[in-house]
């Protein structure tokens, strides 16, 4: 139970500061605006999360494009939410 938590933990958070890396690098050095770094950054690493969750967190094979689509339809209503507030906080 606790190396699952620390798997979790430990691979969040890698995912997390490469997606803060990847949304710089793209806005910074690629002169993208910063709403869609965010959004190709957060695409790359709910990818990269669900992979990273499904093989090594909690090893499940089982059913993966049923569970990939669940998994996406969640993240992607957080991911709707997080870059309006993005773009709501740094607009007004």
């Amino acid at each position: 139970m606790l190396l699952n938590y620390l798997k979790f933990i430990t691979g969040g958070s890698i995912i997390g500061v490469s997606e803060l890396l990847l949304t710089i690098i793209l806005t910074e050095f690629f002169s993208m605006w910063y709403i869609y770094s965010y959004i190709i950054a957060l695409t790359m690493g709910s990818l990269a999360q669900f992979f990273y969750h499904r093989h090594i967190t909690f090893t499940n094979h089982n059913t993966p494009k049923r569970r990939y689509l669940k998994f996406m339809l969640f993240l992607s209503s957080i991911y709707v939410l997080n870059v309006a507030i993005l773009y709501g906080l740094s607009r007004y």
